[in-house]
């Protein structure tokens, strides 16, 4: 029982029952055969006769050890039944996990044919028990719809403020103030002057111009003649 304490302190905490009942069962065929070894032995001693001291004091240790070991076998035997239940109990909570973790799913190609049936075509599908446990998975699910509801928020926040913004653009270009749209049109009079007194300068200039140049054109035809 001491070999079996010290084996299973060395273990790291992660062992599966699996291995310990398998370490459970290596141990227990050693101890079988040290116990065969002994009851050899005393046979042997037996069948010399046993006359001398030596040899019943020889005898008497090897029953003695004899004792202990039968002792620490049934020992081993008791743990191996306590790891045996462990066992049973881990792959009762895994199949327990597993149901639990079943659901239904409608098959989509079937499912309005069979609901005039009266028949929903519900398919069973078993989901794998991953690292996660259902209470870790359903902690994770809350997180993350807490997290998609904050967004959801988030992004109510941010289009309230882009109306927001629109709406005060949207005002501060309609509500012009009066005055200043009489200068603006006054603005734009003064500069439709502007551009028909450089229109009229522009001809006037153009016709002075073309005068000059015929007066100067009768002045070189005189003279040659």
């Amino acid at each position: 029982m001491e070999e079996l304490k010290k084996l299973q302190e060395t273990l790291p905490p992660s062992t599966q029952p699996e291995q310990l009942e398998a370490l459970s069962h290596h141990l227990l065929e050693e101890k079988n055969d040290e116990i065969d070894d002994l009851r050899q032995q005393i046979l042997m001693l037996q069948n010399q006769g046993g006359g001398d001291a030596s040899a019943q004091q020889m005898l008497a240790s090897l029953q003695t050890q004899l004792r202990e070991v039968m002792e620490e076998n049934n020992q081993l035997q008791e743990q191996l039944r306590s790891t045996e239940e462990q066992l049973d109990q881990a792959l009762e909570k895994l199949e327990e996990l597993t149901t639990q973790d079943e659901v239904e799913v409608p098959d989509p190609k079937s499912t309005s044919q069979d609901e005039e049936d009266g028949d929903t075509g519900i398919q069973e599908v078993d989901l794998t028990v991953g690292e996660l446990t259902r209470q870790e998975e359903a902690s994770r699910i809350r997180d993350l719809e807490e997290e998609n509801t904050k967004l959801r928020e988030d992004v109510r926040v941010a289009q309230r403020r882009a109306e927001d913004a629109l709406s005060r653009a949207s005002k501060d270009v309609f509500n012009i103030p009066s005055g200043t749209k009489e200068k603006i049109r006054d603005l734009e009079e003064r500069l439709e002057k502007e551009k028909d007194v450089s229109e009229v300068q522009e001809k006037s200039h153009t016709s002075s111009t073309s005068s000059e140049e015929s007066n100067e054109e009768e002045q070189d035809s005189s003279m040659e003649v």
